[in-house]
C-alpha cells in the first residue's frame, strides 16, 4: 500500500533503501509495481530491483529475466525517471554474473543505432558503462 502513494522519486528512492529493501515479501511485488501505469509505482520497482540485484544473492537469474524483458516496454517511456530507474536496475541485474550481463546487453545493444533519443540515453547509461 505504501508504494501506491509514493509521490515523488526521493521518496521512491529511500523507500527502497530504508523499507522495501528490508520487508521479506516485496520482492514479489516488483513485476506488477513495474507494470503499474503510475509513475512511481513503476520507478520504485525499478528502483527495488536494482537494490536487490546488488544486495540479495538468494535471488536466481530466473527472478531477474522477466524484469528485464518487461524494462524492454519502458525504454521509450516520456518520464526520465523511470528511465534511468530502469537503467540502473538493468546495470545491475548485469553486474551479477556474465549469463545476465549477456541477456541485458542484447536488450539494450539495439538501442544504440534506434536514432531515438530517450533509448540511446539507456545504452549509454547500461550498455557503455558495462562494457568499460
Amino acid at each position: 500500500l505504501i508504494v501506491q502513494n509514493i509521490s515523488n522519486i526521493e521518496i521512491a528512492e529511500q523507500s527502497c533503501i530504508k523499507l522495501l529493501n528490508r520487508c521479506s515479501y516485496a520482492y514479489l511485488m516488483i513485476t506488477d509495481w513495474i507494470s503499474s501505469d503510475k509513475t512511481y509505482v513503476k520507478s520504485t520497482g525499478f528502483l527495488l530491483t536494482s537494490s536487490l540485484a546488488k544486495s540479495n544473492t538468494d535471488l536466481k537469474n530466473e527472478y531477474f529475466e522477466p524484469i528485464i524483458n518487461m524494462a524492454e516496454k519502458d525504454f521509450e517511456n516520456k518520464n526520465y525517471h523511470i528511465r534511468m530507474s530502469l537503467s540502473k536496475a538493468l546495470r545491475n541485474i548485469a553486474l551479477r554474473n556474465d549469463d545476465l550481463k549477456n541477456k541485458v546487453l542484447q536488450k539494450v545493444n539495439k538501442l544504440k543505432t534506434n536514432g531515438s533519443e530517450r533509448s540511446s540515453l539507456i545504452y549509454e547509461e547500461v550498455a557503455a558503462l558495462l562494457k568499460y
